[in-house]
């Protein structure tokens, strides 16, 4: 059910899709996002620049609904935020170079 390739079909799917993806929502974004880097730099899955991350959760955020009404109740407010704090962020990068 959390395979980012499938769409959720049953309401369950719905809600474990939801919670799998919470974090994009709540105010731990950031750390649980460094841990998420962190892992797949480990599991020599992915290496990307600061600019080339930042990059790819921008891409990924606005691409991201919830399914269920609860979960957007729930985490749209903060994913906003996060998504705001990206884009400031992004700035920031690209006024260093």
């Amino acid at each position: 059910a959390t395979s980012l390739k499938l769409e959720p079909q049953t309401k369950i799917q719905k809600i474990i899709c939801d919670a799998d993806l919470a974090h994009l929502g709540q105010i731990s974004f950031k750390e649980k996002n460094a841990k998420l880097r962190q892992e797949w730099i480990l599991l020599e899955a992915l290496d990307p620049t600061d600019r080339e991350w930042v990059l790819l959760n921008i891409e990924f955020l606005e691409s991201h609904s919830y399914f269920t009404q609860t979960a957007k109740k729930l985490f749209s407010k903060q994913k906003k935020i996060n998504l705001d704090d990206l884009h400031q962020l992004k700035n920031e990068l690209k006024a260093k170079l």
